[in-house]
């Protein structure tokens, strides 16, 4: 198992990230970290964090398309890969044998979906939960063809679990400049009309969007400085995980506070 992680000027959150999956992840798996920066802060805070996780691949982004592209041309055909953007964090244990166990030609699995789910805060409106099928004590099974909003969603890059093989000839067909586009190219390119979805009954991981720094998207966030952030990371302030373990989530994005720690 693989997770791909996007990051730009988010050292703060990245490591909050990095450390969630430290905590809540059971089972093997890798991760590459793809990431840029706006400036020499920036870059030093992020080869402070990459020297806490030595065993991380990490790459400096030049063009998005092409780093992408050329490592994920690197990586076993055979693996199952999960996109994530660094302002999510892992909030309860999982078990990834469940997830890689699921996933296969047509199936695509979940961890930001879950039965707690009742809006999209991004939009803000009512999201129905599809009609589910109980497939063993904690797995859900439902048409991503026949749901509509996050259930219907299938190429999101925030903890979707996919087929390299399958995904990434799909990334390679279409054109883009940055995670919102790519996300929203294969979703309006690519049908989701046979595939279908597994997740667990709480979702795994949360969106915090405290910020934006993508330019692509005009999405909702709480606006908090990256330079404000920064300097919280420089000084040795982390996220405190402590405050969002088990939390009870109602959108796959939520505008809880930022808790940290030193």
């Amino acid at each position: 198992m693989i997770f791909y992680i996007f990051s730009y000027d988010r050292p703060l959150q990245l490591h909050g990230l990095l450390k969630s999956m430290e905590a809540f992840i059971m089972g093997n798996y890798e991760i590459m970290i793809q990431y840029k920066f706006s400036n020499k802060e920036f870059e030093n805070a992020y080869n402070d964090l990459f020297a806490e996780f030595p065993k991380i691949d990490v790459v400096s982004e030049n063009i998005f398309y092409d780093t992408l592209t050329d490592n994920l041309n690197k990586l076993p055909k055979k693996s199952k890969i999960s996109f994530l953007v660094d302002d999510i964090l892992f909030i309860r244990n999982i078990d990834l044998s469940h997830v890689t166990n699921f996933v296969g030609i047509g199936k695509v699995f979940s961890l930001r979906l879950g039965l707690t789910l009742s809006e999209s805060k991004i939009i803000k409106k009512y999201q129905e939960i599809p009609t589910l099928k109980k497939i063993n004590k904690d797995i859900y099974l439902w048409s991503w063809g026949n749901s509509s909003m996050d259930w219907g969603y299938l190429y999101s890059l925030d903890g979707n679990v996919f087929l390299l093989s399958d995904i990434i000839e799909k990334i390679k067909s279409i054109k883009f400049k940055g995670p919102n586009s790519l996300e929203a190219r294969l979703n309006k390119k690519f049908t989701n009309k046979h595939f279908m979805g597994g997740c667990f009954s709480s979702s795994a991981i949360v969106n915090l969007p405290l910020n934006r720094v993508q330019t692509e998207v005009n999405n909702w966030s709480k606006d908090l400085s990256t330079k404000d952030l920064l300097k919280l990371f420089q000084s040795g302030s982390r996220v405190d995980l402590s405050k969002y373990i088990n939390h009870i989530i109602t959108s796959v994005h939520e505008d809880w506070k930022l808790y940290v720690k030193k």
